[in-house]
């Protein structure tokens, strides 16, 4: 990954949790909680995300590369699980919440 576009990613990551936490319905967190979970989730979208996406390869080729939402989910539940006062309740918001950052995160590279 580019070092500019990591950067764009980590950034978007660290805007978009606080918004999603905001929005949508079954995201709780603290303001303060949910920029410290952004900021992790930008972490882990810049570092982790493309161990997985690489180890996960052959079960993405399988599914036409909607397991990248499977990794995305599980990054975010690791981000409620990590930070104190940011909570998902349940793989419905989870999925939302993802398929929101990931929105935002497709807007801002164009």
């Amino acid at each position: 990954m580019k070092r500019s576009n990591a950067i764009l990613v980590f950034l978007t990551c660290a805007l978009g949790v606080p918004v999603a936490a905001g929005i949508l319905p079954g995201i709780e967190a603290q303001p303060v909680s949910a920029c410290a979970a952004g900021v992790l989730l930008g972490a882990f979208h810049v570092v982790l995300r493309p161990i997985l996406r690489l180890v996960t390869k052959p079960i993405g080729c399988l599914t036409l590369g909607l397991f990248t939402f499977v990794i995305d989910v599980a990054l975010l539940y690791a981000c409620s699980f990590y930070v104190e006062g940011f909570v998902v309740q349940g793989i419905p918001s989870a999925v939302m919440a993802a398929l929101f950052i990931n929105m935002i995160c497709v807007l801002f590279r164009k």
